[in-house]
């Protein structure tokens, strides 16, 4: 059992008080959503679960049991009292942000109106600080110390998901967007209260102000209205060369690389730095840090060395090399030791050529 301060800590471990938790607060197991889920409950852990709210049917007794359980009950008490797809993603945490009616997203999670995180911590309220309606389901104004108002719930800046969204708050809203992160300041003259951040991945946004579709990182975009450069994409897409998240880089002509930092990007084939330049089409390099295997040059014409793709000019094409003129399947540069289209005229007369 925990105290009430620890319990209602913003981000803190998730406790039981006979009931079943969700962010650090505490659910009856005699009225919902807290009934719903935990069928009973012991030394502030949830040992058995309603039975048509089981994950296996079963009654784990063990403190490590339980301890996975009060876990897998959380979200389940998100989802029973979160409306249908208003589930969003922020980092490693899910919000709701709107609830079934007598509950509003505090932290993320849908609280009960008569819960003092909703009337005395946060200080969730409809607009002119008029108190919640039966029908509300979403907060209207934040009044809390610390509290600001996003995506219809009141989060503190001192826990997360809050942290991960502001740094600094002033008069229930968001001064500071954390940078480098999921969210981007709304570069709007006039801000619509609780969408100072907008979620990178939020298309609808506010203010002519949009994110962009399964984004996961990005950049606020550069004038008044417009929509945000994605940075990295919410696995398993890719970060495509328009700046979109796509579940696959175009055939032939992009190619992918993936690494921790980053993530998962597109390339176009031709590109400068992680491509061959003047490549048209090419195949994905085998390993992240190797350039890929181009297999047609835009207008120049495709040399192999060791291994190595280029695009070469005509007059680059020399020594032992010889050139093949194709526009349809692409000019090359071959090597006298790869055909036999290869002769050797005398020196005087410029190396090998090809037969006519």
């Amino acid at each position: 059992v925990v105290d009430a301060a620890t319990a209602l800590a913003p981000g803190s471990a998730p406790v039981l008080c006979g009931a079943v938790p969700a962010r650090g607060r505490c659910y009856s197991i005699s009225v919902a959503p807290g009934s719903g889920v935990c069928g009973e409950a012991r030394d502030g852990a949830c040992v058995g679960y309603a039975e048509e709210n089981s994950v296996d049917g079963e009654r784990r007794r063990t403190q490590s049991s339980s301890a996975q359980n009060s876990m897998q009950g959380a979200e389940r008490v998100r989802e029973a009292t979160c409306a249908d797809n208003k589930l969003v993603t922020i980092g490693d945490a899910q919000l709701c942000t709107k609830c079934a009616e007598g509950s509003v997203p505090i932290n993320g999670v849908c609280t009960a109106f008569e819960d003092d995180l909703v009337k005395k911590t946060a200080k969730c309220t409809r607009a002119s600080a008029a108190p919640l309606q039966s029908t509300d389901t979403v907060c209207a104004e934040c009044g809390g110390d610390g509290y600001f108002l996003f995506m219809g719930g009141c989060y503190s800046k001192d826990g997360s998901p809050g942290s991960l969204v502001c740094t600094a708050v002033s008069a229930g809203k968001c001064d500071t967007c954390k940078a480098d992160g999921n969210v981007f300041p709304n570069q709007a003259a006039q801000k619509t209260l609780g969408s100072e951040c907008i979620l990178c991945s939020d298309t609808t946004g506010a203010d002519d102000n949009l994110g962009v579709e399964n984004c996961a990182t990005c950049t606020a975009p550069t004038t008044t209205t417009g929509t945000a450069t994605c940075t990295r994409c919410v696995a398993p897409n890719y970060l495509t060369t328009t700046g979109t998240c796509d579940s696959a880089c175009a055939a032939d002509t992009k190619f992918s690389v993936e690494d921790e930092q980053n993530g998962k990007r597109c390339f176009a084939c031709g590109d400068t730095t992680n491509g061959v330049d003047g490549c048209e089409k090419c195949t994905a390099p085998s390993e992240p840090t190797n350039k890929p295997t181009c297999t047609k040059c835009s207008t120049n014409y495709l040399k192999t060395v060791d291994g190595t793709t280029t695009c070469v000019e005509k007059g680059d094409c020399k020594d032992d090399y010889f050139t093949v003129d194709d526009p349809t399947n692409g000019n090359k540069c071959i090597s006298c030791g790869d055909t036999v289209l290869c002769c050797w005229a005398p020196r005087l007369q410029g190396g090998p050529k090809s037969h006519e």
